[in-house]
């Protein structure tokens, strides 16, 4: 069964009152998370990707209508280059680059934190061709539909019992690593 079906099945049954062992508040409450995920679906092939502004390391902002304008683009999120796996990640991106460019395309890489001491030792470290740009907010992240907005997460911290001291960022961001 298809997810869209999988999940039209699913609002069926907690639209249901009926089962005594899930209180109404409870069913509500798993309506809003149904609703709150169909909303982050991440764009499929074919979907118009959203435009973007954003900084990279050095303070300019780059824009993706600009990095558009050279031919196709590539666009990588990453959780943060202090994230070992993100780093490994964006390195072995690096090795395609060539290949990339040959057919025209840029690459723009979108982290949620770039000003880390661990991030700035990273970039450093790693000169990449390409620039690491840095989505402070998430807004980019959710555009693409790879970040739960911060509503739907401000409901699930509450509805988990997530206390705010848990949560390492103001605003409280969980992207995906995505491409």
């Amino acid at each position: 069964m298809a997810f869209r079906e999988n999940l039209a099945a699913l609002k069926v049954e907690f639209g249901h009152a009926g089962d005594a062992a899930v209180s109404a508040e409870v069913q509500a409450a798993m309506m809003q998370l149904i609703e709150a995920e169909e909303r982050s679906r991440p764009l499929r092939v074919g979907d118009t990707a959203p435009a973007f502004q954003l900084r990279d390391g050095n303070n300019a902002l780059v824009s993706s209508d600009e990095l558009l304008g050279r031919g196709p683009l590539v666009v990588t999120f990453y959780r943060g280059l202090w994230c070992p796996y993100c780093q490994k990640d964006l390195q072995s991106f690096g090795e395609v680059l060539t290949a990339l460019q040959t057919a025209n395309a840029s690459v723009a890489a979108i982290s949620h934190q770039l000003w880390s001491d661990t991030s700035r030792q990273f970039q450093q470290d790693n000169p990449i061709e390409f620039p690491v740009l840095e989505d402070e907010t998430g807004e980019v992240a959710v555009s693409f539909g790879i970040r739960w907005a911060q509503d739907d997460l401000d409901f699930i911290g509450e509805q988990l019992g997530i206390p705010s001291a848990f949560r390492v960022s103001e605003p409280w961001i969980v992207p995906m690593q995505a491409r």
